[in-house]
């Protein structure tokens, strides 16, 4: 497995800005922040898979 590389400042901005942006949208929606099963979790799923997708895609090109 990669070393984990630390994130340059841009890279720590553009993270800052999804998160408020993603946190706004789901109050918006009136999904609570709070509660891990209502954006946590999904998240965390539909970014692991679209890793997962782009390296198996990767591998196979």
């Amino acid at each position: 497995m990669a070393s984990k590389k630390p994130r340059t400042g841009a890279e720590s901005a553009l993270v800052m800005v999804a998160a408020a942006e993603l946190a706004h949208l789901a109050k918006a929606a009136g999904s609570d922040l709070m509660v891990f099963d209502s954006l946590l979790k999904p998240l965390t799923k539909s970014v692991l898979e679209m890793a997962l997708s782009r390296e198996m895609a990767e591998h196979l090109s």
